[in-house]
């Protein structure tokens, strides 16, 4: 038995909000490393952060920024789809959207440190992208596009 097409986000709970605030914590964090990295003495442009920012940092930071998922968080998405099995009050529920909100706030005003032109649509571009799935011709426009971005530059 299949499920029926385009229901993966009603079925699976961590699509309902997990995954867009676990994207906020880890922009914010690497966003802060950014900002550290490339003030005062350290006169590191935000290139040379990127250039050095490895894998052993992402996976730094998706640890971080997992910890900081809130047990009413967990509760709040699986509030969303099985009602009687949660008891959490909307008051707490109301207050956690609100900090995770206040993320996208605060990534802005880093961006703006770090001298980068980004506006609250492209973090909401960005955190929504995950629910796109993409087919084999969107991949091959990708690969092309970065091919004739290559070719430009060199």
């Amino acid at each position: 038995m299949f499920f029926p097409p385009n229901t993966t986000s009603i079925i699976q709970p961590m699509d309902q909000g997990v995954i867009h605030t676990f994207k906020k914590y880890y922009l914010r964090k690497t966003f802060r490393q950014a900002i550290r990295a490339t003030d005062g003495n350290n006169d590191k442009s935000f290139t040379e952060f990127w250039k050095e920012y490895d894998i052993y940092k992402a996976v730094k930071n998706i640890g971080d920024a997992w910890n900081e998922i809130s047990i009413s968080t967990m509760s709040n998405v699986w509030n969303k789809l099985i009602r009687k099995l949660t008891e959490d009050s909307m008051e707490t529920e109301q207050v956690k959207v609100e900090e995770v909100d206040n993320v996208i706030s605060e990534l802005i005003e880093m961006t703006k440190e770090l001298n980068l032109n980004l506006e609250e649509e492209d973090f909401l571009n960005l955190i929504n992208s995950y629910s796109m799935e993409m087919n084999n011709e969107d991949l091959m426009e990708l690969e092309n596009l970065r091919k004739e971005k290559y070719f430009s530059e060199h």
